[in-house]
């Protein structure tokens, strides 16, 4: 009997140390954690604001008056051959040699060229506008040659620090970053997709704002188009466009126009003439090298007289006044144009080529425009005839 208590306490005590044991969960207590007013502050997305018209006497600042905002971000295109470079080129050396552009006042300071598609064109074009321009442009401008992706963090905080540091250590600041060109430093942006273009072009803003300079993207047009390529969130992510068409009839000679700027009007015209120069450099042959270099710029103001601003007469008015006073003095009623240009030349000075042929068709072209002379086309020979010898020119 006893032997059957025990056995059936012992099969009581294998059962129970067979069974799995019960975990009892434990209870964690949460302990709220608060923030000062302070650290919340210095986390928060800081609001900017103004009341009312404040501001509204804020005074636009020009890195070229009426042709490039300071501290802005803009696009420059043209066709393939346009002289866009060029032409950004010549603006560079003058706001770094503190020179006029086309009689207009420029802003001061050090020039980057992001010259993704190498450097020797750039010095080139830089020692020919020294040599015409009988100026050195030195340090101040700074050519990087090859490609920096605004995209990319790393680049663009490199290109910030050594912008920085060029600044401090020549004691000026940077006033013009160029990008040549937005495809090459796109880092294989899709240039249709609007997203990816806003976010290249807004990565670019954010490289010239720490420096307070200004950045310009050389882009190009459609295939057969004078419209810039791709999407066309490219004009709400600028704050201008500049566009410029060579011109078919003359070989070295281009127009610039402004197709957008939000400070200020889009109403100039420029228009660019180049020519051939030598410089002090050889070829591996031993042959002298030619590059060109923007020789004259004519500045209009398009929607009324030219205002008060230091700025000249454009060359076209003047020439037109001399055109309309010479076929008044002349006997005859229709004047050869060969006769005309034989006289311009003379009289300025110059030899009958295509500079002065652009300059004697435009100031043609203004007065007929006014109604004030008409073309005649006898065989061969073109003729100028008055038709209101008296009339005023606006």
């Amino acid at each position: 009997m006893l032997m059957r208590i025990f056995d059936f306490f012992g099969r009581m005590m294998n059962d129970q140390q067979a069974q799995p044991a019960v975990l009892k969960p434990i209870v964690v207590q949460k302990k709220s954690v608060s923030l000062s007013s302070d650290k919340l502050k210095s986390n928060a997305f800081q609001i900017k604001k103004s009341y009312g018209s404040d501001g509204y006497d804020k005074v636009t600042p020009w890195l070229i008056k009426h042709l490039i905002p300071a501290g802005s971000n803009g696009v420059w295109f043209g066709q393939s051959q346009s002289f866009k470079t060029f032409a950004l080129i010549d603006i560079a050396c003058r706001i770094a040699t503190e020179k006029k552009f086309s009689d207009l006042p420029t802003k001061h300071g050090l020039v980057f060229i992001i010259a993704a598609e190498g450097q020797n064109g750039v010095s080139k074009r830089v020692r020919a506008w020294e040599l015409q321009n009988n100026c050195v442009v030195g340090e101040r401008l700074i050519v990087v040659p090859h490609a920096v992706f605004p995209t990319d963090k790393a680049q663009r905080l490199s290109l910030i620090d050594e912008m920085k540091s060029e600044s401090n250590r020549q004691d000026l600041p940077v006033s013009l970053i160029i990008f040549d060109t937005m495809s090459q430093c796109s880092n294989g942006m899709s240039e249709n997709e609007a997203g990816e273009v806003s976010k290249y072009l807004q990565s670019c803003k954010s490289i010239g704002e720490p420096v307070g300079a200004t950045v310009i993207n050389v882009h190009h047009t459609k295939k057969d188009s004078d419209d810039f390529r791709g999407s066309s969130t490219i004009v709400s992510n600028v704050d201008f466009l500049i566009s410029m068409k060579r011109d078919k009839k003359y070989a070295n000679s281009t127009k610039l126009n402004l197709t957008k700027m939000k400070e200020g009007s889009v109403n100039f015209q420029w228009d660019l003439e180049l020519e051939s120069c030598e410089i002090d450099a050889v070829d591996q042959e031993g042959e002298s090298v030619n590059t060109l270099f923007l020789s004259d710029t004519i500045f209009t103001k398009l929607d009324g007289p030219v205002e008060k601003s230091g700025v000249k007469n454009p060359q076209y008015r003047t020439d037109a006044s001399w055109l309309r006073g010479y076929l008044n003095e002349c006997t005859d009623v229709q004047i050869p144009l060969s006769q005309i240009k034989q006289t311009m030349s003379a009289m300025l000075s110059v030899p009958v080529d295509d500079k002065l042929s652009m300059r004697l068709e435009r100031a043609k072209k203004y007065l007929v425009d006014a109604r004030v002379i008409t073309i005649l086309k006898l065989g061969r020979e073109g003729y100028v005839q008055l038709i209101e010898p008296d009339s005023e020119i606006s």
